[in-house]
């Protein structure tokens, strides 16, 4: 962006993986769910930045992490 060397303040919901290769999974199901969750992966992690998530949203959100994490 125009600001790019500046940092934004935020919060990411981190779920921790047993690897690398079951993070990439997580996230891939996250991003083929109905409605998508684009998350990041760093190693094992999988993040879910909350900056792009608006206060309404946070319920859906909450019913697909559990929807997908329970499958």
């Amino acid at each position: 962006g125009s600001w790019s060397s500046e940092s934004v303040a935020s919060a990411a919901v981190c779920i921790r993986c047993q690897s690398e290769k079951e993070a990439v999974r997580l996230a891939r199901r996250l991003r083929l769910n109905v409605p998508p969750v684009i998350p990041r992966v760093r190693g094992a992690e999988v993040r879910v930045n909350m900056r792009s998530v608006m206060p309404y949203e946070d319920g859906e959100l909450g019913d697909v992490l559990a929807s997908v994490l329970a499958s």
